[in-house]
């Protein structure tokens, strides 16, 4: 494994690490306890799951399209097995500031904005929900420190 992949590694685990222990300081006591009322239990659980990785490349779509003023037809959905599912590609270039926008927005969006609600509510299921959002970045901060121009 080389080093910008560890990179990626050790800063999901932190920022999960640091929702958890923030909320484990503010609230005294664990989010995890707040599972059982995930609603529809495991399937709803499953259910979200997709529901977020399908949110997590429209955010990517929308900010190729919006940020790099794009064309729908300048976007495609590709499978991937190295990021174990369907992907956003261009074909067209993309400037430096727009792609990295774009490889930040699910981790913004999907993992800080919930861990935020949750943390100042003192409600665990957004936690646990932005814990997940933000393993699914894992790929787009491994490629941020990569530089890859590939999105």
């Amino acid at each position: 494994m080389n080093r910008r992949r560890l990179a990626s590694a050790g800063a999901v685990i932190a920022m999960i690490g640091g929702f958890w222990g923030i909320f484990r300081l503010t609230w005294e006591r664990d989010a995890i306890a707040d599972i059982d009322t995930q609603p529809g239990g495991w399937v709803g659980a499953l259910g979200f799951v997709l529901a977020s990785a399908v949110l997590h490349e429209m955010l990517h779509a929308l900010v190729l399209k919006f940020g790099g003023r794009m064309g729908w037809p300048d976007l495609s959905l590709r499978w991937t097995g190295k990021k174990m599912g369907v992907t956003v590609h261009t074909a067209v270039p993309v400037p430096a500031g727009v792609r990295r926008l774009n490889l930040m927005a699910p981790l913004l969006v999907l993992g800080f904005v919930p861990a935020a609600v949750g943390i100042a509510t003192g409600r665990g299921l957004p936690l646990l929900w932005a814990s997940f959002c933000v393993l699914e970045c894992y790929a787009d901060l491994t490629e941020l420190f990569e530089g890859s121009t590939n999105c």
